[in-house]
């Protein structure tokens, strides 16, 4: 396997353009062609993963894979120049490890001939197609069957022209446990709605999913999501009782500079430990009613939550939130210039809170506060201090005790 750093190397390859010269290549009798794993045509730095393909066609290029001596963690690739297109694949084995596969192909255009690619046993498709920025089609996805995958991580990370994920409507994603970062910098992206239906129980990382589709408005198609994903003790006397997995939601939405309405968001959200940084930059929000009744006792990191959401006025649907294992609650709400009043939080538990660095600060019109000032210039809610037990660790942490 070579790295992109190898293949700049490889200039004799890489300086063939004519393919007669590269079938001429093949046919070289004094070559030993066991050895000969790869032809690289570097013009773009995009990588292909042929780890269990044979041939694949490429434009009118045939490239033939020696996989005889193959293990399982072994994997090729091919590098994508400008304009090609897949025409066709020979798997020689059902693949189980699609990561990586067409990672930053950002000139790859046409997946077409990808539609009967025999992916039933395989369980990860992180970072496949990572980086296909010119990617807008996907359709031949739709009758995948994905069963068996555990991690989307980064699948289409950094596809910022794909606008249509209409084709993963039936995706039975119900095994998956990591959609981290899946859509991350689909700046294109306005309709979730395909993923309506998905079944996402068994998932526990959520973190940068949607991370910087600044396109996306509605995110009601989220509405029925279960994602309160635990595991029944047999053992127990009551088949009711259960662990629940933690789960990481911090980053999911930053920077969804559209999102307004997230009244969908009635979620079960008790396996929540760390919201950082999920609502970031969502400077169209302005309404979270919606979060009223979410579990978050046990989540321990606040920080940077609603950070610049410009547009928020009303926080009253946090007024009995459970913050009482929170410890960062630093930056929460930072920017927040529409908020003017925060009295619904002077019964929060923040007796275990750590960190409360710049909590209010950017609020101009926030009149129910005091400015404490330590050696950040951090700012403390008064009505947060109206409470003895905050008093005493507002003051402390500021210095006044």
């Amino acid at each position: 396997m070579h790295t992109i750093n190898e293949c700049n190397k490889i200039n004799e390859l890489d300086k063939i353009n004519k393919f007669d010269k590269i079938n001429e290549l093949d046919k070289n009798e004094n070559k030993d062609k066991s050895k000969i794993k790869l032809i690289y045509r570097v013009e773009k730095e995009g990588l292909c993963n042929l780890f269990g393909i044979e041939f694949v066609k490429v434009n009118k290029l045939n490239i033939k894979l020696n996989v005889n001596e193959h293990k399982a963690e072994l994997k090729q690739w091919y590098i994508l120049k400008e304009g090609d297109n897949i025409i066709e694949m020979n798997i020689i084995k059902p693949i189980k490890n699609l990561e990586y596969m067409f990672y930053n192909c950002d000139c790859l255009i046409n997946i077409e001939q990808l539609y009967n690619l025999d992916i039933i046993y395989c369980n990860n498709f992180s970072y496949m197609f990572y980086g296909c920025s010119s990617l807008k089609n996907i359709k031949s996805l739709e009758k995948w069957n994905v069963s068996n995958g555990k991690n989307f991580s980064h699948m289409f990370n950094g596809c910022s022209s794909l606008s249509d994920i209409s084709s993963l409507l039936n995706w039975n994603v119900s095994n998956g446990n990591n959609f981290s970062y899946m859509f991350y910098g689909c700046k294109s992206l306005s309709n979730i709605s395909s993923l309506e239906n998905w079944n996402v129980s068994n998932a526990n990382n959520f973190s940068y999913m949607f991370y910087g589709c600044k396109s996306l408005s509605d995110i009601s198609s989220l509405k029925n999501w279960n994602i309160s994903n635990k595991i029944g003790l047999s053992e127990c006397p009551s088949s009711s009782d259960f662990i629940l997995i933690p789960a990481n939601f911090s980053y999911m939405f930053y920077g969804c500079s559209s999102l307004s309405d997230i009244s969908s968001l009635e979620w079960s959200v008790a396996n929540g430990n760390n919201y950082s940084f999920m609502f970031y930059g969502c400077k169209s929000l302005s309404n979270i009613s919606s979060l009223e009744n979410w579990n978050v006792s046990n989540s321990n990191n606040f920080s940077f939550m609603f950070y610049e959401c410009s547009s928020l006025s009303n926080i009253s649907s946090l007024k009995n939130w459970n913050v009482s294992n929170g410890k960062d609650f630093s930056n929460m709400f930072y920017g927040c210039k529409s908020l003017s009043n925060i009295s619904f939080l002077e019964n929060w538990n923040i007796s275990k809170g750590a960190k409360f660095t710049d909590i209010f600060f950017g609020c101009p019109i926030l009149t129910d506060k005091i400015l404490l000032k330590n050696k950040n210039k951090s700012q403390f809610p008064y009505s947060m201090l109206k409470n003895q037990k905050n008093q005493k660790i507002g003051k402390k942490f500021f210095g006044f005790i």
